[in-house]
């Protein structure tokens, strides 16, 4: 795919590119934000580096590609953490930029950007990248920064310190290169707890050379600044580009090497290892109870602790479109009812009839959500289900509380992402909703031909997530995983007791998942004394989730799952129930 990358002249700008060239992508064209005249040298910007911008004109020269640059005009007047178009924004300085790069590079098709750990700068770019319909490329995000930093020295990313800004580092270390100050960048975690890749704004860097790079920048000459600021100084340089000599590249051939996905995760390296063990059983299983037909599902709501559960909301219209309206209206009535919109959807669960609906369900789903922060979403097909589709929703009633969550839309090492109008995570004070995480290669978006290694890599995005949020999978009391076929059945409970043995597993077959998976998790996790349980009599327990492969009474405000097979559970259902403790007051 051909790429513009973003670039500050820093080291992770540059990095980012040369993964991006790892996994085959071309960087076509660089662009580069800039600070007004009144700002020559720097300015405080929540989203962008400008020390040394006038250095990015000599790295466009070094790679022998076109750079686009523009003023920064805009302010950062939208500082939360997920942003919404505002104008006058430092971000909208960004749009206008892609936009001209589209207008002169129309075949480009993506973004290179180097951000590791800022969800602020992320959701930013991702939003622009949305609003143009490019994809996001940030092969740095979520990298272990101690790791990261030994990459980036070892692939002979020439970088030296332009800027200083933290307790231990001074005007002495600029002008040092990542590898003289490696160990003392190291010591300095160690002592204050410092990123060592200056994710917390305690340096910046200035790339000099690097494996892509046709031609090497040379300092002609460097001042050093004090800021206004005590503690902070930065170089003002003047430089050249020149041909390189001989570089040996031998540590970055290396590098790109193609590897397993699993080899800098020794833990989940360990549960894919160990689920080897698992004897193969004949995939040609049938469903032994899965040809059931459900004549109907019972709409219902209820209201539980502040939380709204809205269910099995349905549609007999045979046109998908009308269906869609219908569901939507019938949803909007009952948020209304208690104070709410769909922005403030926590959670859904989409069941359609054939996973050939979900295309064209996604495009109306889509529109029901204008915030950012959609929902976190679990969908299966089956074909029992007596409608096209069925919907089911989780929200609080009148909370003005502010959405928390994570949203990544950007291709990384991370964990897939979305594919689709939906979060990664949505939470409140007493839950943590997970959307459903399926095996994908999270670098291609592709699917391994491996079953192990595709429900390995799933459970690993599911727990990438909750780590991402600093939530600890002890948490997780009840798991749910959806596969197409009984014969995983092994494999799977292989791998979770390999991971969490502490927690019960049901495991349900679907007819489908989406994109074709065989296995996809899904959790809702319980925090501040919050309990999730399985039911295993109905009767005695009002679930609020149930899954059933025959008609049964379902209670109010259950989520109802048509499923083709309950495993382990003899009489072919079972529910999942929520209690919450006691609490002075309703937030989310």
């Amino acid at each position: 795919m051909k790429l513009v990358a973003l670039v500050s002249g820093g080291k992770d700008s540059c990095f980012n590119m040369m993964e991006c060239v790892k996994n085959g992508h071309t960087i076509d064209a660089l662009a580069n934000l800039y600070p007004p005249a009144s700002d020559a040298d720097e300015m405080d910007s929540f989203m962008y580096q400008t020390v040394g911008h006038n250095i990015t004109e000599l790295i466009a020269d070094a790679m022998g590609i076109p750079l686009y640059r523009r003023e920064i005009t805009g302010a950062s007047l939208d500082q939360n953490l997920n942003y919404s178009v505002t104008e006058k924004d430092e971000t909208e300085d960004l749009y206008l930029l892609l936009q001209e790069v589209m207008m002169h590079r129309p075949e480009i098709e993506g973004v290179s950007v180097g951000a590791i750990l800022s969800n602020y700068q992320r959701t930013r770019v991702e939003n622009v990248c949305s609003r143009l319909g490019l994809l996001c490329y940030g092969f740095l995000w979520q990298r272990a920064q101690n790791e990261l930093l030994k990459n980036m020295i070892a692939c002979s990313l020439d970088a030296i310190l332009i800027k200083v800004a933290a307790l231990g580092l001074n005007e002495r270390h600029l002008g040092k290169s990542l590898t003289e100050m490696h160990d003392y960048l190291m010591e300095l975690e160690n002592r204050y707890g410092l990123n060592t890749c200056g994710e917390g704004g305690e340096y910046e860097t200035i790339v000099l050379d690097c494996p892509i790079f046709k031609k090497r920048i040379v300092l002609d000459s460097s001042e050093t600044i004090k800021h206004d600021l005590g503690g902070v100084y930065y170089l003002k340089l003047k430089a050249h580009t020149e041909a390189k000599g001989y570089s040996p590249q031998s540590a970055w051939n290396a590098y790109i090497q193609p590897k397993h996905v699993l080899d800098e995760d020794m833990f989940f390296h360990d549960i894919y290892g160990r689920a080897a063990l698992v004897k193969d059983r004949n995939e040609n299983l049938e469903h032994l109870n899965g040809n059931s037909s459900f004549s109907n599902l019972s709409f219902s709501y209820m209201e539980l602790n502040g939380y709204v559960f809205i269910a099995n909301v349905t549609s007999l219209s045979p046109v998908l479109e009308d269906a869609m309206i219908e569901i939507h209206k019938q949803i909007d009535e009952f948020l209304n009812m208690h104070g709410q919109n769909f922005n403030s959807i926590l959670h859904t669960t989409i069941v359609l009839q054939n996973m050939h609906l979900f295309a064209n369900v996604n495009s109306y789903y889509s529109k029901w959500f204008s915030e950012p922060l959609p929902p976190s979403r679990a969908c299966i097909a089956t074909c029992s289900l007596p409608t096209q589709v069925s919907v089911s929703v989780i929200t609080k009633a009148k909370t003005t509380a502010k959405k928390c969550g994570l949203h990544v839309q950007s291709r990384s090492y991370w964990a897939p992402s979305n594919i689709g109008p939906y979060s990664q995570l949505r939470r409140t004070n007493e839950i943590i909703f997970i959307a459903g995480q399926i095996g994908l290669v999270p670098s291609t978006m592709d699917f391994p031909e491996d079953i192990r290694l595709e429900t390995v890599l799933a459970l690993r995005s599911f727990h990438r997530i909750l780590e991402a949020e600093n939530v600890s999978s002890r948490l997780i009391e009840v798991m749910i995983c959806y596969t197409t076929n009984e014969a995983y059945r092994d494999l799977i409970r292989h791998v979770w007791t390999s991971y969490l043995p502490s927690a019960e597993l049901i495991i349900l077959v679907v007819d489908q998942l989406p994109r074709n998976s065989r296995v996809e998790w899904v959790s809702i996790v319980g925090t501040e004394g919050t309990k999730f349980e399985v039911v295993r009599d109905i009767r005695s327990t009002n679930p609020v989730f149930l899954f059933s492969t025959s008609e049964c009474l379902v209670p109010d405000g259950c989520c109802f799952v048509p499923v083709q097979k309950v495993l382990d559970f003899e009489d072919g259902r079972v529910g999942i129930s929520v209690t919450f403790r006691e609490r002075e007051q309703d937030s989310e």
